[in-house]
């Protein structure tokens, strides 16, 4: 049994698949394109994105199973395999992990107020943004002798109100930041 592997895959599987099959091509850069001079004496295809278009299921003589390692069907063109009476199977579920990493991570973000913080900061004309409104955990004084300011490379400085005899001492220093 030949099996095509036309799309990336972890090494792990494709050891596993070498120990089960005779023959197994590993070929992740294949494209839709490429994909029917690859296809003719191939058995199994399994593909993650790549799609597998009409063109390539007539020249495959020898496709049996056409595999997606992954949900839903879209990139496979089921109509002309079911037509040639080749199988085409899913495998759903196999990235939940995946998707419940990146919920939490958004729900994270908005505990947190990133995309409020992130909007503030890009229609800032000023190199510095205020503290005092970062949300959870943030520096909640409020006046001018509390009032920290951070640079956009990260450096922290207090900024205060000048005095007539020194605001030309803090005019020279905030034009040496």
């Amino acid at each position: 049994m030949k099996v095509l592997i036309a799309d990336k895959f972890p090494a792990k599987y494709i050891d596993d698949l070498k120990q089960l099959c005779s023959s197994v091509e590993f070929a992740p850069d294949t494209s839709a394109e490429d994909l029917p001079s690859r296809i003719s004496n191939a058995n199994v295809l399994i593909v993650r994105s790549t799609e597998v278009r009409t063109e390539a299921i007539t020249k495959a003589t020898d496709l049996n199973l056409i595999i997606r390692a992954g949900a839903g069907y879209n990139t496979i063109d089921v109509a002309a395999a079911s037509e040639k009476g080749i199988y085409v199977a899913n495998c759903p579920g196999k990235n939940s992990v995946a998707v419940a990493e990146l919920v939490m991570g958004l729900i994270i973000s908005l505990d947190r107020r990133i995309p409020d913080n992130a909007g503030e900061e890009r229609i800032r004309h000023t190199p510095y943004r205020r503290l005092d409104d970062t949300g959870p955990g943030g520096n909640r004084r409020r006046g001018p002798a509390h009032c920290p300011f951070v640079r956009r490379d990260g450096r922290r400085t207090q900024l205060r109100q000048p005095g007539k005899e020194n605001a030309r001492q803090m005019a020279a220093q905030r034009a040496s930041l």
